[in-house]
């Protein structure tokens, strides 16, 4: 299952629009809207900048675990 949805990012990344659909929670999406008035941001800044942090820290947790 997990590789069927790489899979599934991966061709969506590569069309040229660059979009991509994610499904989220009710609570997910009141957060989300909270932080959008709260901050004044728009959806894709949020969304960007949580996609960059996460992929920062999955990136430190492999290199720590590759360098045991």
């Amino acid at each position: 299952m997990e590789e069927f949805c790489i899979t599934v990012i991966f061709i969506i990344m590569a069309t040229k629009s660059r979009k991509i659909i994610v499904r989220i929670t009710e609570c997910q999406f009141r957060w989300l809207s909270d932080i959008l008035v709260r901050e004044q941001r728009t959806k894709s800044s949020v969304l960007r900048d949580a996609l960059n942090r996460y992929l920062i820290e999955e990136s430190t947790v492999n290199d720590k675990q590759k360098n045991k």
